[in-house]
């Protein structure tokens, strides 16, 4: 007999949706590569592949491993690292995460169950709950019963858990706890508000880790809140608890366990929220963890579950134990064959051989570079254990990848080999002088690829997030960091060196927060619109009509002071004077005659040919029913916002988390869904998916490279990813009717044309300048003498592509 404890997130329309794929118009002939990030056979031992949640090790065999990537999927390798494939790719719908799974290997084909799902507030995407292959991942089934629409969009599911005695399942969302006694068939609810509407105050709580213990028959669940200050007093209200169901199969009995934990005078604070964690430690003891968002800070007891007593087992003053903090990361880990042999898994692994009075540091702090564990330990196994923890074998899943040590910790190598595609992208940028591709990642910084030769380059130092290049100056581009600072590169790639000089107050929420105008000038949004004009230092900042951040950001190219922004929860807003004023549109307008509310817009575009040309991509889900309705997902004016018209047919319902315009055509379009990209040919064409092995997951931006005619898309948990670009059936041409110059007014300045150039009437085009040729486009005239080269005038493509040449017509 077998406890499994799940923890979940229920999703209410899989039993009867259709099939995605049979739903979608797909180009077959389109295919898609990966990008990347790579290493090369030297740069083995580097991990800059992204944050990893679970593993699973073959004991039969530990060449075969299973691993879930915290947004990618759950990942594969018979050759212990060198090669991996992704298992989840096979479900016909977008798994977002693999939280933990459970490996059947006693017979082949592997039954395999994994729990799926992210918390990430500036994304939205399904959670589809628990899955379940009987051929070792070919095939996959959902068994999670109907529940309300919302869920589909709760927080990630967690982890599973597993005891020895009994088929019994359980299960958790962030609200609510299940059971199973089938396992995993079919479910109960066991705990809810709605169950019990006076166990909490209010809903400000979350379930963040559950136990059952086979001695007292009773099942522990812990929560995270906002601890609650005292009137007229300087104390909290503890709301941090651990709660015991007992009696679960038949009456549940429901209780909290008072804790009696005291703060820290220097974790108090009244914005401070606080988690408790339970790790098992033996069938009487359990492992309470108590640590703080807001300041590294943990402490340590043991829960007694004989008496209920709670102590306090470790505490280190002042140590780098008792300053880690287990918000984000794993915690303890104990070794099963000797219980005085304890691990800290925090930013980086500690040891203890005295049962947690003392822990040393297993190395210093690191990126992932030269076989050392990437920072920050989301999961830890022991794989096999020693009684003097010399020869434990370890897992650790960090956000660099996966790491094994065979002694105890004292030495680790990487075990991502070359291509492991799970890196976590926030935004790109590409060059459109060079081809350079430069993209910021989390945890892992900004990286940069050349095209050309197929090189990666790393600088790492913490999260990196969107990148800019410069429209008119090559080898000049903005990226973003953790540490909110804007930083320069003049050398098309990193290391990004120079600060920009602009305060950032935030992160900044949308992903694809830096925008660079083909004027020269730089956009960036956080909680406010901040521009860096043409041959300016100073940036200028505008405070916009939102109380929050700013969650979509689009500037006209024909008008570089028409802005529209939108809120991280709702509204759409435009400014006609560069940001110094802003317009709000109504909380509700009218698409197609229906009234719809502004919620959640992640995307806007603007046409590069008109201003008035606008479009919207919706947030959430359209439909909770069916992915083959797509519901509300694009809406498009014609007249600056005055009247609008639904463009989504052809979409799934997920949401649209960019779209691009693209330049050359006449309303072709691209747009970001968890499914992939979708290609719109113009305004009287349905979308269709642009190629199907585009791996489905959270596409973050969509960024053209017009000098290499290239598509190239940034995932959040799947890396880099490229195609060409559609194939524009009428073209658009830019006509010379007049005798027309080419100059810039730097002379370092160049300029890039994304289309054809045709001369009309005899008269003559002047290129006093360096001219930068999209992919194929031509220069049409009648007589060779109507284009003039100065001195420092020249045309070229310099990503090594070929423009189409001066055609005589």
């Amino acid at each position: 007999m077998k406890y499994f404890i799940v923890y979940l997130l229920l999703i209410p329309f899989l039993s009867n949706a259709q099939k995605v794929s049979s739903c979608l118009q797909i180009n077959q002939d389109v295919q898609w590569d990966y990008l990347g990030p790579t290493n090369t056979e030297e740069e083995i031992g580097n991990q800059y592949q992204g944050a990893l949640k679970c593993v699973s090790v073959n004991p039969n065999n530990s060449s075969e491993i299973f691993i879930g990537s915290f947004t990618g999927g759950l990942f594969h390798t018979i050759d212990r690292g060198q090669h991996w494939s992704c298992l989840t790719d096979a479900i016909d719908y977008p798994i977002i995460g693999v939280n933990d799974l459970i490996v059947d290997y006693s017979k082949k084909p592997y039954t395999i169950t994994i729990a799926t799902g992210a918390s990430e507030i500036w994304f939205d995407f399904p959670t589809l709950g628990i899955f379940r292959s009987y051929d070792g991942g070919l095939t996959w089934k959902n068994s999670l019963p109907i529940e309300d629409e919302k869920s589909i969009l709760y927080e990630e599911v967690q982890h599973f858990s597993l005891s020895a005695d009994s088929s019994l399942w359980f299960a958790h969302t962030p609200k609510d706890i299940l059971y199973s006694q089938d396992d995993g068939e079919h479910w109960s609810k066991l705990f809810s508000i709605k169950l019990y509407p006076d166990f909490y105050e209010n809903n400000d709580y979350k379930i963040n880790s559950i136990l059952y213990n086979e001695i007292t028959k009773s099942l522990y669940f812990t929560t995270l809140t906002h601890d609650t200050k005292i009137a007229n007093k300087n104390s909290y209200k503890n709301e941090c608890d651990i709660i015991r169901i007992t009696n679960f199969e038949s009456n549940p009995e429901i209780n909290k366990i008072t804790t009696q934990v005291k703060k820290s005078d220097d974790a108090m604070t009244q914005t401070n929220t606080s988690v408790f964690k339970l790790v098992g430690f033996n069938k009487t003891q359990g492992i309470i963890q108590r640590s703080y968002q807001n300041s590294s800070h943990t402490n340590f007891y043991t829960l007694d579950f004989a008496t209920e007593q709670i102590t306090h087992v470790i505490q280190q003053r002042g140590s780098a134990v008792s300053q880690e903090s287990i918000f984000w990361r794993h915690g303890l880990c104990v070794n099963p064959a000797n219980p005085a042999i304890v691990y800290f898994a925090g930013n980086l692994l500690y040891k203890s051989l005295d049962s947690g009075k003392t822990f040393r540091a297993m190395y210093s702090y690191s990126y992932g570079a030269n076989h050392v564990p990437h920072a920050d330990i989301r999961y830890m196994q022991i794989s096999k254990a020693s009684k003097n923890g010399e020869h434990d074998e370890l897992y650790l899943c960090t956000d660099g990848g996966l790491s094994y040590s065979k002694n105890g910790g004292e030495s680790f190598v990487s075990l991502n080999g070359q291509s492991l595609s799970i890196t976590q992208f926030y935004g790109l940028g590409s060059s459109p002088f060079s081809g350079i591709i430069s993209a910021g990642a989390q945890d892992n910084s900004i990286m940069s690829y050349d095209p050309k030769i197929k090189k990666w380059y790393f600088e790492n130092q913490g999260d990196g997030y969107d990148v800019a290049y410069s429209q008119t100056t090559p080898g000049w581009a903005i990226g973003q960091y953790n540490f909110l600072t804007n930083q320069y590169t003049f050398n098309d790639k990193v290391p990004f060196t120079k600060s920009s000089n602009l305060s950032v107050s935030h992160k900044g929420v949308n992903t694809s927060n830096l925008y660079a105008h083909h004027e020269g000038h730089f956009y960036f949004a956080d909680n406010k619109v901040n521009i860096l004009y043409r041959d300016s230092s100073r940036w200028i900042t505008s405070q916009t009509v939102f109380e929050h951040d700013i969650l979509a950001m689009a500037v006209a190219p024909t008008n570089s002071q028409l802005i529209y922004i939108s809120g991280l929860w709702s509204g759409l807003a435009k400014s006609s004077d560069g940001g110094r004023t802003f317009e709000h549109f109504p909380k509700n307008i009218l698409v197609d005659g229906q009234s719809t509310e502004l919620n959640r817009i992640h995307s806007i575009c603007i046409s590069p040919y008109n201003e008035n040309e606008v479009w919207l991509g919706f947030g959430y889900m359209s439909n909770y029913n069916s992915f083959c309705h797509s519901g509300l997902r694009i809406i498009y004016s014609s007249d600056g916002g005055k009247t609008w018209t639904n463009q989504s047919a052809g979409l799934s319902p997920f949401a649209i988390a960019d779209i691009k315009y693209i330049e050359g055509s006449s309303g072709s379009l691209l747009a970001a869904s968890p499914m992939g990209i979708f290609f719109k040919e113009n305004e009287f064409t349905p979308w269709v998916l642009w190629g199907n092995n585009l791996p489905k997951s959270i596409i973050t931006e969509i960024d053209i490279n017009y000098c290499r005619g290239k598509i190239i898309v940034s995932s959040y948990g799947r890396g880099l990813w490229e195609s060409d670009l559609p194939l524009i059936k009428k073209p658009k041409q830019i006509l010379i009717k007049k005798n027309t110059t080419y100059r810039l007014s730097k002379k370092i300045d160049e300029m890039t044309c994304h289309e054809d150039i045709k001369i009309k009437n005899c008269k003559t085009l002047t290129i006093d300048c360096v001219l930068h040729m999209a992919k194929g486009k031509k220069i049409y005239v009648k007589d060779k003498n109507q284009v003039v080269l100065t001195e420092r005038g020249k045309i070229v493509n310099e990503c090594g592509e070929n423009w189409g040449g001066i055609v005589v017509y």
